[in-house]
């Protein structure tokens, strides 16, 4: 059996990091092991639920919200009930299945402070490996101040040198944590996760007859660079004036819609920008598979210097052009007007370029999308991300 402990996520529905997470134990169930989620804490903050089992097994995936919930409480003291509760009863859990059961590796996925010095301690009860993935940058996101050199000292010495092995996104996050870790900790590289099963029933989805320059994804300008994708089809828009900028997802901890509506209206572009909101997992290959530009404008930062965006691969899978902009290792696999068109990052009229470009060779960009869609293929399947991981696994019961 395989644990994987996972604070502050939500499951079977989310964003990238439960996508991620979907692909390590659909493809680990498959290869027919036993795989155990574990959510100390409540996922759902906004009006709309996307989950609202507590436990139950989902294509064979076991999963729990120990604190009894999914829906994060108004109260206050409510919230550090359920938080207090979480802890216990995911750690009650643990012994029972490591009781009954061969437990191979204990994922954490993503890290927290206390939450992980708890596990790192039964886990060494138990004499089982504990593993990290870790697919960010530890001490930067995007539009905020890197944590502080206390805080680094603190996490680094406490945390980040109690896993045995860490699962990386990129060959940066492994040459930065291979040089703050201990020369004992094993690492293993899993790129972007892509589920080509999801797109089965949309097959024969296609371009509507409506012409969508689609981005999926949380509203972000710092990460995702949202905004500046909004300005580059305004800049567009006058010559093609039957696109629709499509823009698929919101936040989770409180709607951006109407501060990006105010946004689009200031540009004078409400009018032909469809704001889709949250939507379920399920239904973003349709999205997808009826747009006829995928775009991501993410601009420069750490974040994106250490990190491989999920949705890429999910862009890819869908046989569509991309138009997005080359930060970290995108070029490491991607070739520009071969299986992706590359803009440079932080330049709106630039990405503007790009998008005309592709407009303008449409019959040409379609080539290119399906080019892009053999790569993720070939590169980015999740059963074979799977059995990478279960040979990492492996080579800890050897020793």
């Amino acid at each position: 059996m395989i644990i994987f402990f996972c604070p502050y996520m939500g499951f079977p529905h989310g964003t990238a990091p439960t996508g991620r997470l979907t692909g390590y134990a659909k493809g680990l169930t498959k290869l027919g092991q036993e795989v155990f989620i574990i959510l100390p804490d409540t996922s759902e903050h906004g009006k709309i639920i996307f989950n609202s089992q507590v436990k139950g097994n989902i294509d064979g995936i076991n999963f729990e919200y120990t604190c009894g919930s999914t829906v994060r409480p108004a109260s206050f003291f409510r919230r550090r009930f359920l938080t207090v509760k979480g802890m216990i009863v995911a750690s009650i859990r643990f012994l029972q299945l490591s009781s009954k059961n061969k437990i191979d590796a204990v994922i954490v996925y993503p890290d927290r402070f206390f939450s992980t010095l708890w596990f790192w301690f039964l886990a060494r009860i138990k004499k089982i490996p504990l593993l990290l993935e870790k697919s960010e940058h530890p001490y930067s996101a995007a539009g905020r101040k890197p944590k502080s050199k206390i805080y680094q000292f603190l996490y680094t010495s406490l945390i980040l040198r109690r896993f045995d092995g860490v699962m990386v996104v990129s060959h940066y996050l492994q040459d930065y944590l291979k040089g703050i870790l201990s020369s004992h900790t094993r690492f293993v590289l899993i790129p972007i996760f892509v589920d080509f099963d999801s797109f089965e029933k949309f097959e024969g989805s296609s371009a509507s007859s409506q012409k969508y320059i689609t981005y999926c994804g949380l509203l972000n300008e710092a990460k995702d660079g949202v905004q500046t994708l909004m300005k580059a089809f305004k800049d567009i828009h006058k010559d093609y004036p039957d696109m629709i900028l499509r823009l698929v997802g919101d936040s989770y901890s409180g709607t951006k819609i109407p501060e990006y509506k105010k946004y689009a209206e200031e540009l004078g572009i409400l009018d032909c920008v469809d704001f889709v909101g949250m939507v379920s997992r399920d239904v973003i290959p349709k999205y997808l598979k009826e747009s006829t530009i995928l775009s991501l404008a993410r601009p420069t930062s750490l974040q994106a210097q250490a990190g491989f965006p999920s949705k890429v691969g999910e862009y890819l899978a869908s046989g569509k052009p991309l138009v997005i902009t080359r930060t970290g290792e995108l070029d490491s696999y991607l070739v520009d007007g071969k299986n992706v068109y590359f803009s440079e990052p932080d330049d709106y009229k630039k990405f503007a370029d790009r998008l005309r470009y592709v407009l303008d060779h449409l019959n040409e960009a379609c080539e290119v999308g399906l080019m892009g869609q053999k790569l993720a293929k070939e590169n980015f399947d999740y059963l074979a991300n799977a059995k990478r991981l279960l040979a990492f696994i492996d080579s800890f019961s050897t020793n």
